[in-house]
């Protein structure tokens, strides 16, 4: 799956995202939390990474066609605050966020995915609380070293699959980029806080925490903070609902700071005049005459 990027444009999935960021040390108004992402990263200097939406496969001919699953990001918003050395985190979903089934409620199965096997069905869950079998893990590759296969990322932040929506927290990570959903790589607590603003529901569908002393975890190094991020979301009991990458996981999206424009001096040196001669009249030479012999 292939994102889009934008320095705070407009408007990425049960996801896994791969970004190289760099954020300038500039100040702006923090977004107010509401649940709704587009709205609350409207203003300010959010970078925002578009994901297509719809690549979440659902089962057919179970489900009918267009449904959407809260797998599928549409958008993830990051805004950095140097004044607080807070990182702001923003992902809008196309339908509620960890609703797997998309039938407008997170925290039960609806019909579909859940009608038993033994009657033809799907015999899925859409677990509570992005409860035992949900995953949720926002990497972030601090020291940027990661290209490819090689390097590493070092934190994750979000919920391991064999935990709640209680257990939201930022980690260590040891594992490989995917890892976060098979709970694989996950080490131990930062002591950085993470808020998670509230459970994702029908009023608040969107996925929004803040990242406090952003500057202070692992690997970073330097006055501009530069790093990759790679976010994965989806579930192993939905049985049939796809996961949401984006990017792809061979197209990493950089992002750097707008430069600033050095500008040119205008060329305000005083000419050099250029010499012209001046002819110096030379006074007339008299030539004796010689006197005339009178005879």
């Amino acid at each position: 799956m292939h994102s889009f990027l934008h320095r705070f444009v407009t408007p990425l999935t049960a996801l896994l995202v791969l970004i190289a960021l760099a954020i300038p040390r500039f100040s702006a108004a923090a977004p107010t939390f509401t649940g709704d992402a587009v709205a609350d990263f409207a203003t300010g200097n959010a970078i925002q990474v578009d994901d297509p939406v719809g690549d979440v496969g659902m089962p057919a001919p179970d489900f009918p066609a267009g449904t959407a699953s809260g797998w599928d990001i549409r958008s993830v918003y990051l805004e950095y605050d140097p004044a607080t050395d807070v990182l702001y985190v923003g992902i809008d979903c196309v339908v509620i966020c960890g609703d797997a089934d998309g039938d407008g409620d997170p925290n039960n199965t609806g019909p579909i995915l859940g009608k038993p096997i033994s009657d033809g069905g799907l015999g899925g869950q859409d677990i509570a609380d992005w409860g035992r079998g949900e995953s949720f893990g926002f990497l972030i590759d601090t020291n940027n070293d990661y290209e490819g296969v090689n390097g590493d990322f070092e934190v994750v932040i979000g919920v391991r699959n064999n935990a709640t929506i209680a257990d939201f927290g930022i980690f260590t990570y040891s594992g490989r980029i995917g890892g976060q959903l098979r709970n694989t790589g996950w080490g131990d607590p930062l002591p950085n806080t993470i808020d998670l603003f509230a459970p994702t529901s029908a009023d608040m569908p969107d996925i929004e925490f803040t990242i406090a002393d952003f500057s202070t975890l692992p690997g970073f190094k330097g006055d501009v903070l530069s790093y990759k991020i790679h976010v994965g979301m989806g579930s192993v009991v939905d049985d049939g609902i796809g996961e949401d990458f984006a990017p792809s996981l061979t197209s990493p999206i950089e992002i750097t700071p707008t430069p600033t424009a050095t500008p040119i001096p205008t060329d305000t040196a005083t000419p050099i005049p250029t010499n012209t001669p001046t002819d110096t009249p030379v006074p007339p030479t008299n030539t004796p005459v010689p006197p005339t012999n009178t005879p």
